[in-house]
């Protein structure tokens, strides 16, 4: 029996070791080989009584090692504070199990429950390490549980499977039997496999690539349901890629039963069936232990099946109605406790101190407005009243301003500016990338009265205050003595409007009296940005702008913590943009095009196309077009370059020059998607146009058409898809930027659009963002629950409370749940 002298000194040096990683930020690296390592030889030396051996046991099955910084933390905090439920236990006193920070239920975690691995379920070691790979957005396929939530993404209805000779475009599977297979020789593996499918009334061909096994599994005469997508080649239908299985005794029993048979995301090597195999051991061994997430109350009110109906049903429906009501109630917890984090959140940020008041006096803003050269439209007039609104309230504002390409957003922000001023207090305007911080600067500036900005301190005069202001320009890319110096005023007080990047809200930088916070392109930044500008103040505002038309169902996931103020109307005089889609063959007509337009004194921009998620390989690109365009197409014009691996002070020089018109054509890459506002500019040439989303080809082409002359976007693609041309031509018919961006959502999903890891939406594998109803009803019944019960207390709550928790903890968001 271990003596608790023993447990004591080994007590004392885990806490030992979590201060050490509390000091590195939690990276796992405070001991050699990483804690895991140290935790294991613990184990042993730890009493059963053991709040830390508690603790280490209720580590995910991958260990300290699997956690986010801020899980770490979250976890070293209860092993250096026991709760009190833990003490009592200690004590002899019978408690509950504490739930663990691992974003999946406390269950998983007791032995041999959901958290046993894969490998037990009475399959091959091999298949498990197969099924470990498998690539899901939200961590590894290792446990059970993993596997039990692993969801088909379509299924087969071997009910009506189609007849060969009646197969089309489009279509994914028939009963077939192999007539012939073309396999390829030994050597000449890249070469496809092919086979000839018939089912006696028709024949048609089906090919895999780089997948030569499939050569020696299908038999001659043998029949097996293939499963794929029908698609064209040569004039002739094909399979592409199906997946296949033998038509057995249980495959026919599928087919007369009409089963709906599941297919899941999957890896290389490992078929169907095998994973098919593998989730229904799962099923039936363990789905048992899944608790429940959902109070009855809230299940009754929603109309939702219980939590381990509706797995079973979501694998394995008996029909498509049940089918439907297994895909609303995992789809509703999706979106139940993402909107519980959303709202938690708005709570905890009104929650705190009273906001400053900084009321707008009338003749205040009228002298500002009149000082514009332009008259505000109707919906930024709107925009600003609720805005005004806000400020003038105790709580802080969190209120999100939407508006497309050259709406006037900047214009409403700065009002807001000018109300934080007229009270003495300061603002902030954070943007993503320096050159739009620098755009900031410049039109900020101008707009506060002074006629030009110069180097990183400037003052303006104006009509409406009683006083100038001082504006100050903060980037990571400045000067160390630059960045000191304007520090120092901002903490001091002497700037009364900081502009910049985050280089903003680092530790080193102290504001005196922050009333205000912008945050411009918020989905370029983290939720940890968003709370460090917070605290640089005692309770600001905040308002959020984006130029990326949000579709209705991810803006209230996205920022359904933040109201919502949307500028639907651009400017008087503004032309439409003028979009062409350019074919291969055309491509010499854009060039002459582009030169004809730099002749008559304009400028034009030339996109190069997104080859991968690297911005290396994009500058690469970028680099490569603009030593072609100079030397082959474009000799006699003044070329530019700009792409994101450019030291700031290139790029600062580049965009300087290119503004000054000494330069006719800046190739670039998508550094330039927000925040160039080049008036001369009158061509946007983008190409391999196919390769970005339709939300972004409509940001880039929000760079022309901001001065008084036409302007055009051309969009150029070497060998687009039937289905990429579709896109292209959705941007060619229309300048509505919402409109594209419920489109891009639809046909490129969530994850895409705004980027899975900023945003949690990779955990949306049920709920569809197209589903506005069931989101309306979850996010109604999770705002009643938290006015009702904002504690989440009782033991029906349990289980909602540590998913909720955690889903916030793992995106960085620490709620305030005692």
């Amino acid at each position: 029996m271990t003596s608790p002298a023993v447990r004591n000194e080994a007590e004392e040096r885990l806490l030992r070791v979590l201060k050490q990683e509390e000091r590195r930020g939690f990276d796992d690296r405070a001991v050699m080989g990483g804690l895991d390592r140290l935790l294991k030889n613990f184990v042993g030396r730890l009493g059963p009584q053991s709040a830390l051996l508690r603790a280490i046991l209720d580590l995910p099955p991958m260990g300290y090692a699997a956690l986010t910084p801020p899980q770490r933390r979250h976890w070293a905090e209860r092993v250096q504070n026991p709760p009190a439920a833990a003490k009592e236990v200690a004590a002899g006193r019978k408690q509950p199990r504490p739930r663990p920070a691992t974003g999946v239920p406390a269950a998983i975690h007791a032995v041999g429950g959901l958290s046993t691995p894969i490998s037990r379920l009475s399959i091959r070691e091999t298949t498990a390490q197969k099924i470990a790979k498998i690539k899901r957005g939200v961590g590894p396929l290792a446990s059970v549980y993993d596997l039990l939530t692993h969801y088909p993404f379509r299924h087969i209805d071997y009910g009506r499977l189609a007849k060969v000779a009646t197969l089309q475009p489009g279509d994914r599977a028939t009963l077939a039997r192999v007539a012939s297979v073309d396999a390829p020789f030994r050597g000449n593996r890249g070469r496809p496999v092919r086979a000839v499918l018939t089912d006696d009334y028709g024949r048609i061909e089906a090919v895999w690539f780089n997948q030569s096994w499939v050569a020696a599994q299908l038999k001659r005469d043998q029949w097996f349901v293939f499963a794929g997508k029908v698609g064209y080649f040569n004039g002739r239908l094909q399979f592409e890629n199906p997946e296949y299985e033998p038509a057995n005794e249980e495959t026919r029993e599928y087919i007369d039963r009409g089963r709906l048979v599941p297919v899941y995301p999957s890896t290389a090597g490992l078929p169907q069936r095998t994973l098919r195999r593998a989730v229904g051991l799962a099923l039936k061994g363990y789905l048992q232990l899944v608790p429940e997430l959902l109070p009855a109350e809230i299940r009754h009110e929603a109309a939702l099946l219980e939590q381990q109906e509706a797995i079973q049903s979501y694998h394995y429906p008996q029909s498509l109605d049940e089918y439907t009501e297994a895909e609303k109630r995992l789809g509703f917890d999706e979106f139940f406790i993402k909107q519980m984090v959303v709202l938690a959140r708005r709570r905890a940020w009104q929650s705190g101190a009273p906001a400053p008041n900084l009321s707008l006096a009338p003749e205040i803003l009228e002298r500002f407005t009149t000082s514009l050269p332009f008259s505000l439209t109707g919906a930024q007039e709107r925009a600003l009243a609720a805005i005004l609104r806000d400020l003038r309230g105790p709580a802080p504002m969190s209120r999100l301003l939407q508006g497309d390409v050259g709406s006037g957003k900047t214009v409403v922000a700065t009002a807001a500016i000018v109300a934080a001023l007229a009270n003495s207090h300061q603002a902030v305007v954070m943007a993503p990338t320096e050159i739009l911080a620098e755009q900031h600067y410049q039109t900020i500036s101008r707009l506060l009265g002074a006629p030009e900005t110069a180097g990183a301190l400037t003052t303006a005069g104006n009509d409406y205050l009683d006083r100038p202001v001082t504006i100050a320009h903060l980037t990571g890319g400045q000067k160390g003595s630059t960045k000191k110096e304007v520090r120092a005023a901002i903490a001091a007080g002497e700037v009364d409007v900081a502009i910049g990047t985050h280089a903003l809200v680092e530790e080193s930088v102290d504001f005196a009296r922050l009333g205000l916070a912008v945050v411009d392109e918020q989905h370029r930044f983290g939720v940890v940005q968003r709370d460090r500008l917070k605290k640089k103040g005692e309770s600001p505002h905040l308002l959020v702008m984006t130029a990326t038309p949000i579709p209705r169902t991810l803006s209230l996931t996205v920022y359904g913590d933040l109201d919502n103020s949307i500028i639907d109307e651009l400017p008087p005089g503004r032309q439409r943009i003028e979009t062409r889609y350019v074919a291969p063959y055309d491509r010499p007509w854009a060039y002459t095009f582009l030169r004809e337009q730099v002749q008559a004194g304009r400028q034009a921009f030339v996109i190069c196309p997104l080859v991968e998620e690297s911005e290396t390989i994009e500058a690469k690109a970028a680099v490569q077009e603009y030593q072609r365009l100079s030397t082959e197409i474009f000799p006699d014009l003044r070329l530019a370059l700009l792409h994101g691996r450019m030291k700031p002070a290139e790029k600062d020089r580049v965009m300087t020059e290119f503004r000054a018109a000494d330069a006719d054509i800046l190739v670039s890459t998508s550094v330039i998607e927000v925040g160039i506002d080049i008036p001369n500019a009158t061509v946007m040439l983008i190409e391999g146009a196919d390769r970005f989303g339709l939300a972004q080809l409509h940001q880039f082409r929000g760079r022309v058409g901001r001065g008084s002359e036409q302007s055009f976007c051309l969009l150029l693609s070497d060998d687009p898809s039937d289905e990429a041309k579709e896109r292209l031509d959705v941007v060619v018919s229309t300048n509505d930027g919402f409109k594209l961006a419920e489109e891009d959502l639809r046909i490129r999903g969530a994850g895409e659009y705004y980027g899975v890891r900023q945003s949690g939406l990779a955990d949306f594998r049920v709920a569809q963002l197209s589903d506005e109803g069931l989101l309306a009803t979850a996010r109604q019944i999770a705002d009643r629950v938290l006015t009702e019960n904002p504690q989440l207390e009782g033991e029906e709550y349990a289980e909602l409370k540590h998913q909720v928790t955690d889903f916030a903890a793992s995106r960085n968001i620490i709620l305030a749940f005692h």
